[in-house]
């Protein structure tokens, strides 16, 4: 077991993810920063995520890395999806059109099929979207969960699945 330690106090941690080289990615719950973990070398390095222009909260929720190592994240709190590549080091977010009120949470956990859309679970429905709008492709309406927090999508796209939140049970698609 190894452990590490990180470049900054009250981090408030969220979600790690991992790319094809090894490296960890991490995503501050409430700062503007999401960070990289070298586990060889015990290297960190942070990157600043634009803050958001609309008055909300700063933070990454969810995190992942796609098969091109693009690493992918919401900001929760001001309702966009947050994409960095980590080549050119340079940031895109794309607004997302969601009912809830800036400063609310827009979602939670998300999953990326091999496609590239994002694929959520809440309001009673699995939802296949559009990573650029947020716009619905597909939907699955659910019987008895309202959500999951946890979600996640085969390797090879064929399954989506999450932990029913905020009863107990699994939701897959």
């Amino acid at each position: 077991i190894t452990e590490y330690e990180l470049p900054r106090l009250e981090l408030a941690l969220h979600d790690v993810a991992g790319d094809s080289k090894g490296n960890l990615w991490y995503s501050p719950h409430r700062s503007s920063y999401i960070g990289r973990l070298d586990p060889r070398t015990g290297t960190v390095k942070e990157y600043k995520v634009p803050v958001p222009t609309n008055a909300s909260l700063p933070g990454i929720h969810w995190l992942w890395v796609d098969h091109n190592d693009v690493v992918w994240g919401s900001e929760n709190w001001a309702h966009n999806i947050v994409r960095f590549d980590p080549r050119t080091e340079q940031f895109s977010k794309f607004p997302w059109k969601v009912a809830e009120s800036i400063n609310s949470p827009m979602g939670g956990n998300y999953a990326i099929d091999p496609e590239g859309f994002i694929w959520k679970c809440r309001d009673n429905a699995v939802f296949k979207a559009d990573t650029k709008s947020g716009d619905t492709v597909k939907k699955y309406d659910l019987k008895k969960f309202h959500g999951t927090y946890g979600s996640a999508v085969s390797w090879d796209g064929r399954y989506f699945g999450g932990g029913a939140w905020p009863q107990d049970g699994v939701v897959v698609v």
